[in-house]
């Protein structure tokens, strides 16, 4: 494995199931493969079962080592999985918006797939703007890059390259977002050059897919 990452789900409508009783891991694996686990705590097998973590979904997704994976939910509420890998592409997914479907094998589907050349995609994060109209991804790079996708809620189209924020000195290993009140975004990224920098996000009020970065701090 190379990464793993927790999902946080709500309950399953219509049945007894709570955020307590049923918990899912995505993994990241050296073959280029994605695969999800759960453990079901409330399921109806005996004590020594429901202890084991069972894989429900297994998605070859990459030629190359995964980098990254990283599970939100988008501006439209539907759960997403954006993965990374060493063969210079990412690939994003979704998960059926209905709430009663599991996160088996058929459940996932892949909207999109970038390639970047000869730049191999090191990191990412998905944020949502503050009015939830606009859904982000952050790809840090080898290259040293921060590259930021974004796409509407309202409009059915596929991820745009926003902006491309240059500052790191060595590989990209890392990016987080966070809200800050109703306008504004931070972005972190964190590079191989023992430096973090915080990207100001001014997101203006017409159009969400237009980003303003005026400034970045570098702790």
């Amino acid at each position: 494995m190379t990464c793993v990452k927790w999902v946080q789900t709500e309950p399953i409508s219509g049945t007894k199931d709570d955020a307590s009783t049923r918990h899912h891991i995505v993994s990241g694996g050296a073959d280029g493969t994605v695969r999800v686990w759960l453990i079901d705590l409330n399921s109806n097998e005996d004590a020594e079962v429901r202890s084991i973590w069972k894989q429900i979904a297994m998605l070859e997704v990459h030629s190359a080592p995964i980098t990254s994976v990283t599970v939100g939910y988008a501006a439209s509420d539907s759960l997403m999985l954006v993965t990374t890998a060493g063969d210079f592409e990412a690939t994003i997914w979704t998960r059926d918006n209905n709430k009663n479907i599991s996160m088996g094998q058929d459940s996932w589907l892949m909207s999109q797939r970038m390639n970047f050349g000869t730049k191999i995609p090191q990191c990412s994060a998905i944020g949502v703007t503050p009015d939830g109209s606009c859904t982000l991804i952050a790809l840090g790079f080898a290259d040293n890059n921060v590259r930021i996708f974004s796409k509407s809620a309202s409009i059915n189209h596929e991820y745009n390259l926003s902006c491309t924020l240059s500052g790191h000195q060595n590989w990209v290993r890392s990016v987080d977002f966070v809200n800050i009140g109703t306008s504004r975004m931070l972005l972190a990224s964190g590079g191989q050059d023992k430096h973090i920098r915080l990207w100001s996000i001014e997101l203006e009020a017409v159009s969400y897919t237009h980003l303003t970065l005026p400034t970045n701090r570098e702790v």
